[in-house]
């Protein structure tokens, strides 16, 4: 519906430019010889093309004035009348002109310079090919025409022209309007995200309306027309209780968005493998609040940097989670992430987990499982694990200590 009225509202504007246009163009000369080029009945008979619609509409009507060397012809006693070159209106006392007829000086009969120009086959042929002279009943004549649905539709069609506007255009020149705007919210909700996910902050909170993801945005419409614009529109939805058709700062969009973002980073670390196709994977999973192990795979590359040169990194490319912590499945699991991520699973010289069976063991273990499809993969048991099992067993000798570190145990197994 904004969109019908701000297209009707165009109109309207181009409505009045045109009629300034046509009313600078309604300069008669008094020589009816200076009209001849524009003669109707040198166009009537054939084609209009697009160069003779652009010169009869920069000369304007044919309207030629009677003077010492001009007189419309008598026929049968009557003759045009120039004051049908404008029609009076409902008070009488204003004189509109009509820029639509047009006079042929050839053939002593008037003709309609719009219907000719962009009637088509719905135009009246008396007005468009054959040329009218019935002088007895001119007035109620070109008045009947005048408010024809066919000459409406031509003067639409010449207001088009003009205007080198079509509705079509201007439909298309919101809508293109409404993408930009879009664009530089989405633009503004991708900064508010990156930022929020480089300092490992969560995005959302308990209600739909807070949280760190929500609060920023508003943050950066002080500053963005784009973002202050769509935080008032989301707030007048909840105040009328409506729910808007789309709502780039929804969980499902800011996910959708989330995941792009990964693919985007994934892509940058592949690329940066693939110069070399060596790296180490390392994978490791814990308890999620669901009761389930989420399971977290990076890849350990050497990067190379013009500034700092060559140095090895780690980086995170994917996170599942799922009910079963065996070897096969993480085997599954992993592989399938390596396919999908653009890693050929020969590229990879080295492995590293804790020490736990499931990864550790010589038969179905996770290490056993990824050596036989790539028996280059060099198993290293976790440093960062083994040291914590030093710790662990080196606190033990203390009875204290490990009383307290078996009360922490009973106390989350408890609440979990």
């Amino acid at each position: 519906m904004n969109n019908i009225i701000q297209v009707q509202h165009t109109i309207k504007v181009a409505e009045i430019n045109d009629k300034k246009e046509l009313s600078a163009m309604n300069v008669q000369p008094t020589n009816a010889t200076e009209q001849s080029s524009t003669d109707p009945a040198a166009f009537c008979q054939r084609k209009i093309i697009g160069e003779d619609i652009s010169l009869l509409l920069a000369a304007g009507p044919c309207q030629p004035q009677p003077g010492p060397t001009f007189s419309f012809p008598v026929s049968n006693g009557r003759s045009f009348q120039i004051e049908w070159y404008y029609r009076n209106l409902s008070d009488d006392t204003i004189c509109k002109p009509r820029n639509w007829l047009t006079y042929s000086i050839s053939t002593n009969r008037v003709f309609c310079l719009t219907c000719m120009l962009f009637g088509g086959h719905r135009a009246s042929q008396t007005f468009t090919t054959q040329g009218w002279n019935d002088w007895t009943n001119g007035s109620r004549v070109l008045d009947g025409h005048e408010t024809s649905k066919p000459h409406k539709a031509a003067e639409v069609e010449r207001l088009q022209w003009l205007t080198r506007r079509t509705v079509g255009h201007l439909v298309a020149k919101h809508s293109t309007d409404v993408v930009q705007e879009n664009r530089n919210v989405v633009s503004c909700m991708i900064d508010s995200v990156k930022y929020l996910a480089q300092e490992m902050i969560a995005l959302r909170g308990h209600k739909t309306n807070s949280g760190k993801l929500y609060n920023l945005f508003k943050l950066i419409g002080k500053y963005s027309p784009a973002a202050a614009s769509y935080i008032c529109r989301i707030e007048t939805s909840r105040a009328k209780n409506k729910k808007m058709d789309t709502n780039f700062l929804s969980h499902a969009n800011t996910q959708l968005l989330l995941n792009v973002m990964c693919r985007l980073v994934v892509q940058e670390i592949v690329k940066e493998v693939k110069t070399h196709k060596k790296c180490s994977i390392i994978a490791d999973g814990t308890y999620d609040s669901s009761k389930k192990e989420a399971t977290v795979l990076l890849l350990r590359y050497i990067e190379t940097d013009d500034e700092s040169g060559p140095q090895p990194v780690e980086r995170l490319i994917d996170v599942f989670t799922s009910g079963s912590s065996s070897g096969a499945y993480l085997c599954e699991t992993i592989l399938a992430s390596l396919q999908k991520s653009g890693i050929d699973v020969q590229w990879v010289v080295g492995q590293g987990y804790d020490g736990a069976g499931n990864v550790r063991g010589k038969c179905a273990g996770l290490k056993t499982r990824i050596q036989k499809v790539n028996s280059k993969a060099v198993y290293v048991w976790c440093f960062g694990h083994r040291f914590n099992l030093v710790i662990e067993a080196t606190v033990s000798c203390s009875r204290d200590v490990k009383n307290a570190l078996g009360l922490l145990e009973e106390l989350y197994v408890f609440f979990s």
